[in-house]
């Protein structure tokens, strides 16, 4: 009798042993899925974009547009997919890691490092390089203002995006600044009757076609004037860039001399190409440009842009 109920107690305690062992296996189960969850998807706040997009930008001022998402990217490992106390110092030195440079002749030109050289070199394990590739795809159509990421205007920046591109190539124009006086002077292309993509009005320098239409200006007042009218898309792009390059008082305000979108955006302003003002007489033609090209992640298309000179060079 004795026997059996010391088995009968020891079955309990291996059963209470078991019970708990079970309950504190599940807990830690429990856990970790939380915790996986949790890294599935990046939890980037709109204070961390600001903060990734003012250090890209300073940190390769006058060297190299940098790629705010790539550093957020890889920066979330770091931060463990932590964002609401960000260290700015430790963005900052991120944000270096990922600028090369290379001399030729004498002179230094810069170009940043692919997301996976830089991950390389912090010697990631595989499960954090794939997570920051899930993290960076996540990013594509995230930015400042969510509610411009609407199908009809990233079908427009999608449209005009190779001709940005040839603009730069062609006179050295940053693909970013070209868009983003697209979008503010034909509102998304809403001047598309006539291709007019950047309100380039028929002077007397202008041999084409025109129309008379009637628009309003930025003070309100209604004015008609005579626009120039393209055959293409195509030709309202190459139209821009000439028009910016024959004319002295750009070349003259700094235009082809800026080294980031915003030097260039103020360079076209200081130009004349728009006497924008707000209603305390302040001009915000070049402050307008550069918030559209923020909440439209233009700048990453100056990174491409650049980078690929660079590495033409570098062949």
């Amino acid at each position: 009798m004795r026997k059996k109920r010391m088995r009968y107690i020891v079955f309990l305690a291996l059963l209470a042993v078991i019970t708990i062992a079970s309950i504190v296996g599940l807990k830690k189960y429990n856990r970790y899925k939380l915790e996986e969850n949790r890294l599935k998807n990046i939890a980037i706040t709109k204070d961390a974009m600001k903060l990734y997009i003012s250090e890209a930008d300073s940190v390769g001022e006058n060297r190299i547009q940098l790629n705010w998402k790539e550093i957020a990217a890889v920066s979330a490992i770091q931060e463990n997919n932590y964002f609401t106390k960000m260290d700015e110092n430790k963005v900052k030195d991120l944000a270096e890691k990922f600028i090369e440079e290379k001399k030729v002749s004498g002179k230094t030109y810069y170009g940043s490092k692919g997301i996976d050289e830089v991950i390389d070199e912090l010697q990631y394990t595989d499960k954090e390089k794939k997570r920051v590739h899930n993290y960076y795809d996540q990013l594509e159509n995230m930015g400042l203002y969510p509610e411009n990421y609407t199908d009809k205007n990233l079908q427009f920046i999608k449209t005009v995006e190779p001709y940005a591109y040839e603009i730069y190539e062609k006179y050295g124009i940053l693909p970013s600044v070209v868009i983003a006086q697209s979008i503010a002077e034909s509102g998304w292309g809403n001047y598309a009757e006539i291709n007019n993509y950047f309100g380039i009005k028929a002077d007397t320098s202008w041999k084409g076609p025109s129309k008379l239409i009637t628009t309003t200006e930025y003070n309100g007042e209604t004015i008609k004037a005579k626009f120039r009218v393209y055959d293409s898309i195509e030709a309202s792009f190459d139209d821009y860039g000439k028009f910016l390059s024959n004319n002295a008082r750009y070349k003259q305000a700094g235009v082809f001399e800026a080294k980031n979108y915003k030097d260039m955006a103020k360079a076209i302003e200081k130009g004349g190409y728009s006497t924008h003002e707000n209603s305390n007489g302040e001009k915000i033609y070049a402050d307008n440009l550069i918030s559209i090209i923020k909440a439209n992640n233009l700048m990453i298309l100056d990174n491409n842009a650049e980078n690929k000179k660079f590495k033409e060079l570098s062949n």
